[in-house]
């Protein structure tokens, strides 16, 4: 059994959620962050940022915040780290202040309590032994 999740993102949605695949083709050849190798590309490793423009999307009611915007709205505001595709944290909650950091967690117990605790509806968590990120609505209940 894999071990689970890190609880990172949160955010508290009243409407529906605008989906998005990173695997689109409107943007999937589209080179993620500051990466130069044109390899690194929004439909092979853009699972968290596609995450992000789904939950910008929605809060803003505005889906033209698509995983392609937001990859460009994050280079523009030095969301990534220098020469590469790896997200810094503390830039999301800054460009987007609805998005919410909450830490990271290795357990069901510890997500449980901040799920219970914290009430947002979509949580971003990494799996995969922190190879994959999903972002999944969630209540006061996880599935085991």
């Amino acid at each position: 059994m894999e071990q689970l999740l890190a609880t990172y993102a949160t955010i508290r949605i009243m409407s529906n959620l605008v989906l998005w695949k990173q695997t689109d083709p409107r943007w999937a050849n589209n080179v993620l962050g500051y990466n130069t190798d044109p390899n690194f590309t929004l439909g092979r490793y853009g699972c968290l940022v596609s995450d992000i423009a789904m939950l910008v999307a929605t809060a803003t009611d505005d889906t033209s915040w698509t995983p392609a915007r937001v990859n460009d709205f994050l280079k523009a505001n030095n969301g990534f780290q220098k020469d590469g595709g790896l997200l810094i944290w503390s830039k999301i909650s800054e460009i987007f202040p609805f998005i919410q950091l909450q830490g990271s967690t290795g357990s069901f117990a510890e997500v449980e309590a901040f799920v219970a605790a914290a009430e947002p509806n979509y949580a971003i968590f990494k799996v995969e032994n922190g190879a994959h990120y999903v972002l999944a609505p969630y209540t006061n209940q996880i599935a085991r």
